[in-house]
């Protein structure tokens, strides 16, 4: 079975970076996270019908190692993503470099517009089946999660990337992404970051997890205060500064067109 690799990359600390993409400029809000939570899961039920496209840009750390080990460079690779499910259950997969983001050099990245990958998948190669999808009922989540990422221990964190894998390999139903919202209000390790503007120019509301690895990464999904729909995601490394970079830093970053 082929597996398309159209999720988050997660790297060490150790990894070299160059330049990173500006951190969100965040406002706090007054609500409680769950409150804000149900307004929201109430919006994604009562939203537009989604499509058979999943259309995505990403941000994701890239270290190119040396024989001896070492670290010749890192780059944050910006790519455009395009996966679409016809109705005879085959998978259309392109994935294309993007612009850099404003102030990246970029010297060691592929031009903008270079196609990087294009693959049809038959319904038998494509490793995530429609069936196979997030349930429609919140309670019956957190097993699915637990299964579909082998952790029976997900802390929020890991629940905010699993969620981020998932809308990057399945066109949900308004009530299966409605079950997800309800999901998160049931996990305590997860906080009201505010509002915020996303890197396509969208408002958003942002929700904190500090739970993954304490002290060494934050994870962030951001949701539409118009849709209720999850529409970016992101990981920030917080450890201690480096001589490469300064800490905080944005290691990979997800904004789904949706």
């Amino acid at each position: 079975m082929i597996v398309v690799a159209l999720v988050l990359t997660f790297v060490r600390p150790d990894a070299a970076v160059a330049s990173t993409p500006p951190l969100l400029s965040l406002t706090p809000l007054q609500t409680a996270a769950s409150e804000l939570l149900e307004t929201l899961r109430m919006s994604t039920l009562n939203g537009p019908n989604t499509s058979s496209t999943i259309r995505a840009q990403t941000w994701a750390l890239s270290t190119s190692l040396a024989e001896d080990g070492s670290i010749e460079y890192s780059e944050i690779e910006p790519q455009w993503s395009e996966t679409t499910f016809a109705a005879d259950g085959s998978v259309r997969f392109t994935l294309v470099a993007a612009e850099p983001f404003e102030g990246q050099e970029g010297k060691n990245l592929p031009l903008p517009g270079t196609v990087l990958a294009e693959e049809t998948y038959t319904s038998e190669e494509w490793a995530f089946p429609a069936e196979s999808g997030p349930p429609a009922d919140s309670t019956e989540v957190a097993d699915y999660l637990a299964n579909f990422s082998g952790n029976p221990s997900l802390t929020a964190g890991d629940a905010l990337r699993e969620i981020a894998g998932i809308l990057s390999n399945y066109v949900l139903s308004r009530a299966q992404e409605a079950a997800l919202l309800g999901y998160l209000q049931t996990l305590p390790g997860l906080a009201l970051a505010g509002e915020t503007t996303d890197r396509l120019g969208r408002a958003g509301i942002a929700f904190r997890a500090t739970d993954r690895e304490p002290g060494e990464f934050e994870d962030l999904l951001i949701i539409s205060p118009e849709s209720g729909r999850i529409i970016a995601a992101e990981t920030i490394y917080v450890g201690p500064d480096r001589a490469e970079t300064a800490s905080p830093a944005v290691i990979s970053y997800t904004a789904w067109e949706r």
